[in-house]
């Protein structure tokens, strides 16, 4: 009689693991050329579970957004092979939920909208004090405000904090307040995809640590981040 697999344990968005998963392999889609008229370009974004193995399983992908059917399949294959050191909590291997925003150009590229390393620790210089020229942001991606919440005339705000690297990439977000887990998750989902150029010291490009409001609201079923 074969074993029965173990049930699947709780999956948590990363923003509430103490490490995130690392990568081990991350090849990119295939420009889907035999499904859809070449030069069409779009995006497709690939929610998904890496497990306490750092495998993923096909019952563990979702393609939240597309431009195209074609790019969907070609974005859900691609990280169905991905590999990855699992996240941790409490420090036991746990599952955990990421996103991977894929853009499809229109001479056949593909790029990710994350950088590779987005979920691992900035661990260089943070620079501080009135000598630092502001980050400003070139790209702010809006949260997508959960279905069930919004339905439920839920909203609220979320506060998180994170690095912005000398090369305008967000990393090391933690969250600061929350009125709702689900609310905090989209925020810091959307929050990754922002751009900046960064700030500077004397001219030279520096690594500084800010925070951002996120507001929920029901009244126009929208939400945004504003970058103080």
């Amino acid at each position: 009689m074969a074993a029965q697999e173990a049930p699947a344990g709780p999956a948590y968005d990363w923003l509430f693991v103490d490490s995130a998963p690392v990568p081990v392999t991350q090849d990119l889609p295939v420009y889907p050329a035999k499904e859809i008229t070449w030069g069409a370009s779009g995006q497709a974004t690939v929610a998904f579970v890496v497990n306490e193995r750092g495998e993923i399983g096909m019952a563990d992908i979702l393609v939240t957004e597309t431009t195209d059917q074609a790019f969907s399949n070609a974005a859900a294959e691609a990280v169905l092979k991905w590999k990855y050191h699992p996240g941790l909590k409490d420090g036991h291997p746990v599952r955990t939920r990421l996103l991977a925003p894929f853009a499809f150009d229109a001479n056949g590229r593909v790029r990710p909208l994350l950088a590779p390393d987005a979920y691992n620790p900035y661990t260089g210089e943070i620079s501080r004090g009135k000598d630092v020229q502001s980050a400003k942001p070139l790209f702010q991606a809006r949260p997508d405000f959960p279905s069930r919440l919004r339905d439920e005339g839920v909203g609220g705000e979320v506060i998180l904090r994170m690095v912005i690297t000398p090369e305008g990439d967000v990393r090391n977000i933690r969250l600061v307040s929350m009125t709702d887990p689900e609310l905090a998750a989209a925020a810091a989902n959307s929050l990754m995809r922002w751009k900046f150029q960064p700030a500077t010291v004397q001219g030279r490009s520096v690594a500084t640590a800010v925070m951002i409001p996120f507001k929920f609201d029901v009244q126009s079923r929208d939400a945004s981040g504003i970058r103080k």
